[in-house]
């Protein structure tokens, strides 16, 4: 495994995580959601840093909506609730609603399967980005 440097953090990543996307972004949102877990501070230089790359990307047009999954439950972390607002909000217009349940899905999936002797199963990438904006609403 080769080190990646997300805006000056140095970490190594397993290529199967990452919900289906792999940018910087992405992983730094995981890098900072790991680290205010932990919990560091926001004003550690880290975090800090981390935190500015992603309130950058966050105003930029065409996130992937894992991406931006990510990014709200980042800033629910750090208490910037106007990024996580804001967030939010653009997300609430890419969920999926449907008999009386929401999700988020990946752009480009395929529809389901309707048939009788079929049952249907969400793939992990689409449960863990509904669970991330469901921890930014609860955090």
């Amino acid at each position: 495994k080769n080190p990646v440097v997300l805006c000056g953090i140095i970490a190594y990543f397993c290529g199967s995580l990452q919900g289906g996307v792999n940018d910087e972004i992405t992983l730094t949102a995981y890098i900072i959601i790991a680290l205010l877990e932990i919990p560091l501070p926001v004003t550690h230089s880290v975090v800090r840093n981390a935190l500015f790359c992603l309130e950058t990307a966050a105003d930029e047009k065409g996130n992937h909506v894992y991406t931006k999954a990510l990014m709200a439950y980042a800033f629910s972390l750090a208490g910037k609730e106007e990024k996580r607002k804001a967030l939010l909000g653009s997300l609430e217009k890419e969920a999926v609603k449907k008999d009386g349940s929401v999700h988020w899905q990946r752009p480009g999936k395929q529809p389901e399967v309707d048939l009788p002797y079929y049952r249907y199963r969400a793939p992990s990438a689409e449960v863990e980005m509904t669970a991330y904006v469901l921890l930014a609403h609860l955090t």
